[in-house]
């Protein structure tokens, strides 16, 4: 099983006085070039960033895994015994003019019995930062790869995946009005491209922000941003979407607070909507072993974004599993996210309780993909002796389509058993249990799995 948290991040905020400001505005906007909130640093199911420092880690994985339902057929299932090589990372550098950062899990695999054709499944996202937040130019690049489930109506496999790649780079400009105020101008291109289908597009993001820090904790920004997607096949409807807002920063001893509140535009053909955009991301160290976290947020969105927040996806089978999963289509739509939950790390035991609600109201042309996401994750890990561990997870997703008749509800349960043979070596034994239960258009499927891989890992704890 892998390292890597599915709640891994690795972009953490640092303390101090004005230094975060302009490095936070920069790497927002990065991300602002596929996502609508120029200050949503983290994704909706993300926890907000954790008081202790990150762990980095780098590893490489072989492995062997049989499925007793490949296609994840209701009937006349077929076996498959799927070889898995991998790697899985969570590594960041930040130095005095450059930061750069490195995360993902995707593996490279090879169905022995034919029953799909090799391929790279999984996620991966690079991002780089040139120039101090001191500094009066900075320059910032991303790239990020995964997959889009193309049919939201039937199972996830390959067969019902679609590789896709963003790119996004461009500059920024950084005004010093005094130690604790400055004034950041940034423009972004983007380029999305899809492997099969003839959706790829550009977008030009601009946007300017004034930072001024309250005191060596918290800061203020006032933020405004315009972001105008332009597709290659003119089939598509070209968008744009406007922000403007005040955003909180703060973080204390035990808490870490991100607040923003404004409005947002979106602009499709001859249709303009908007309303409000808001965002909330609070945790809070409740004790010295449990941290609890609460995130909302309210903007526009397209389903590209969801691939910013798709680390942790679980090698083998398939990378995104779940009905919670990004859905192939251009359409931007209305996304409203509130998650909670509650972490416990104790010397040997830890536990991780997440849940989620969603709604996804889609613009002009795809309103029959309107759906409200519910979904609940469990994770308990234990340290049987200093070399062997078990963990547990459990997750339930539940999708209902407003205009579309039929729901349905997917399982996924894991049980894991690692052994640690030297600092860096171990293997691991995994069992997975996969189920949906559907009306309507949804079938349902049950699927177990059972694996075992060799686990190498050039940095980590």
């Amino acid at each position: 099983m892998r390292a890597v948290p599915a709640h891994a991040s690795i972009t953490h905020r640092r303390a101090g006085s004005t230094v975060p400001i302009a490095g936070a505005l920069v790497l927002a906007a990065l991300c602002a070039a596929q996502a609508s909130a120029t200050w949503a640093q983290d994704q909706p199911f993300t926890p907000t960033r954790a008081l202790e420092q990150p762990i980095q880690t780098a590893q490489v994985m072989a492995g062997l895994t049989h499925t007793d339902n490949v296609a994840r057929a209701p009937d006349n299932r077929s076996s498959d015994t799927v070889a898995v090589i991998g790697t899985a990372l969570d590594l960041h550098h930040r130095g005095p003019e450059l930061e750069l950062q490195a995360q993902g899990d995707a593996s490279y695999v090879d169905y022995l019995d034919h029953s799909f054709g090799s391929r790279v499944l999984g996620f991966m996202t690079g991002s780089a930062l040139l120039g101090a937040p001191s500094d009066w130019f900075q320059f910032s690049a991303r790239d990020t790869y995964g997959q889009l489930v193309a049919d939201p109506f039937a199972a996830v496999t390959p067969d019902n995946l679609e590789n896709v790649n963003l790119l996004s780079a461009g500059p920024a400009v950084n005004i010093h009005f005094s130690d604790d105020t400055r004034l950041t101008g940034y423009g972004l291109y983007s380029k999305t491209t899809y492997q099969v289908s003839p959706d790829d597009s550009h977008a030009i993001t601009g946007g300017v922000s004034l930072a001024h820090a309250l005191s060596s904790a918290a800061s203020v920004s006032l933020s405004a941003s315009k972001q105008d997607t332009v597709f290659d096949n003119p089939g598509n409807l070209d968008f744009d979407i406007s922000n403007v807002g005040l955003r909180l920063d703060a973080q204390g001893r035990r808490t870490v607070l991100a607040a923003a509140a404004g409005y947002t535009q979106l602009k499709q053909g001859d249709t303009t909507s908007g309303g409000p955009l808001l965002l909330l991301q609070v945790s809070r160290k409740v004790g010295p072993f449990s941290t609890v976290f609460i995130n909302a947020q309210r903007d526009y969105a397209t389903s590209v974004d969801g691939l910013l927040g798709a680390s942790g996806a679980t090698p083998g089978i398939t990378a995104s599993v779940g009905s919670s999963a990004p859905l192939l289509t251009t359409a931007p739509f209305r996304d409203q996210v509130f998650g909670a939950g509650v972490t416990i790390d104790k010397a040997r035991t830890s536990l991780s309780l997440t849940a989620t609600y969603r709604q996804e109201r889609y613009a002009q042309g795809a309103t029959d993909l309107n759906r409200t996401l519910e979904g609940f994750v469990g994770t308990l890990t234990r340290r049987l002796t200093p070399t062997l561990s078990a963990s547990l997870r459990g997750e339930v997703d539940h999708e209902q389509f407003d205009n579309v008749p039929g729901s349905d509800t997917e399982y996924h349960i894991v049980a894991a058993v690692t052994k640690n043979v030297t600092r860096n070596l171990s293997g691991s034994l995994q069992y997975d249990r996969y189920a949906r239960s559907g009306s309507g258009q949804f079938q349902p499927y049950a699927e177990n799995q059972i694996g075992a891989r060799v686990i190498y890992a050039f940095i980590g704890p």
